[in-house]
């Protein structure tokens, strides 16, 4: 199945180099951030969205990278009071307790191999749940890589993470985004402090130090927050 079909989408894409420093706009969020936005100009919401998460993947190489993520998505949708995002742990406590988890349980295997749910069975989920929006996510890179040791360079943190929030009434995607953050250390020359042999054979100099990379949880919080800083 295919999305953001429709002439009433406007498509913001806004394709930027990796930022390696930071350079951060108003409301915390990184200038020219998020990477890609994609909007149904209508999704203007008044008063409180209650997002329902259906579904959050990970196609990154780390196998707990959406335990990683998650906190931080949490703590910058707190800086949106008019949003609340019910977990997944909730929703499915929920869906057991109406009667519906068949259904909850088929659609996360949508959002699983798809990344979107089937209009009719959502539209079913959500009525029985009581809410207009659900969300979906995607954890896509989780990386530390640090510089080898031979090799000039700089280790680097990346994260890269998206989600879409659905209409339960059409199945459409009413807002997208994705966003990735790659943060570097300082650069590294493996000429510099590299051992050298004087004339009597003897090694001289300073041991080479190889940086870390930088911290991932504050390249993980930087994504939630370029993302939750572009909804409406």
């Amino acid at each position: 199945m295919r999305f953001c079909s429709g002439c009433w989408l406007v498509c913001l894409l806004l394709l930027v180099p990796m930022m390696t420093g930071c350079n951060s706009a108003s409301g915390g969020a990184d200038k020219g951030h998020p990477t890609y936005l994609v909007a149904d100009p209508s999704f203007k919401p008044e008063g409180t969205v209650r997002l329902a998460v259906l579904g959050f993947a990970n196609s990154s190489e780390t196998a707990d990278a959406v335990g990683f993520f998650y906190p931080y998505l949490e703590e910058a949708l707190r800086e949106k009071p008019n949003y609340v995002m019910i977990s997944s742990w909730t929703v499915s406590r929920d869906a057991r307790r109406k009667k519906i988890k068949s259904e909850y349980e088929r659609l996360e295997r949508q959002w699983r191999k798809d990344r979107m749910f089937e209009p009719d069975l959502l539209r079913e989920f959500g009525q029985a749940y009581g809410v207009d929006y659900v969300f979906g996510g995607e954890v896509s890179e989780w990386l530390e890589k640090e510089v080898e040791m031979n090799v000039e360079g700089y280790s680097h943190s990346d994260v890269a993470a998206a989600f879409k929030i659905i209409a339960v009434d059409s199945g459409a995607v009413v807002w997208e985004a994705r966003d990735k953050v790659q943060v570097k250390s300082a650069h590294y020359d493996p000429s510099v402090g590299a051992a050298r042999s004087d004339r009597g054979g003897i090694a001289r100099g300073e041991a080479r130090i190889v940086p870390a990379p930088p911290p991932i949880d504050e390249v993980a919080r930087r994504v939630a927050t370029n993302l939750v800083a572009a909804l409406p």
